[in-house]
C-alpha cells in the first residue's frame, strides 16, 4: 500500500473467521470477492457485531459481489451500484453498502 502511495490503510493478515475486536477501529472495508460464501457470511456478521459494540457508520466497497446476499442478511443496504471496468470484463457492479443498525 505504501508503494502505491496510499495512507491511512491497514492490512490485516488473519483468518477472516477469527476477526472480532480488531474490526472496531475501522469504518470502511474494501473487498474484491475475497471469500467463499460461508466465510463471507461470518465476516459480514463480525462487522455487524462490531457496529453493535461500537456504534459508527460502516461502509463496504464490494467489487465483483458474488455473495452480496451475505451483506444484506447482516443489515447492509446498497447505497450505490457502479459498473467498473476490470480485467474480468464482467457485468457485476461494484457495490457501495452501508450498515443499517436496526433500532
Amino acid at each position: 500500500m505504501q508503494a502505491l502511495g496510499y495512507r491511512d490503510v491497514t492490512v490485516i493478515h488473519k483468518n477472516v473467521t477469527e476477526l472480532r475486536d480488531e474490526l472496531d477501529d475501522f469504518n470502511v472495508f474494501y473487498m474484491f470477492n475475497p471469500f467463499p460464501a460461508d466465510p463471507m457470511r461470518i465476516f459480514m456478521r463480525s462487522i455487524a457485531e462490531s457496529v453493535k459494540r461500537k456504534r459508527r457508520a460502516v461502509y463496504v466497497v464490494y467489487q465483483y459481489p458474488l455473495y452480496a446476499d451475505a451483506c444484506r442478511e447482516e443489515g447492509f443496504v446498497v447505497l450505490k451500484e457502479m459498473l467498473t471496468h476490470s480485467y474480468f470484463m464482467n457485468d457485476k457492479p461494484t457495490l457501495i453498502l452501508e450498515h443499517r443498525t436496526s433500532q
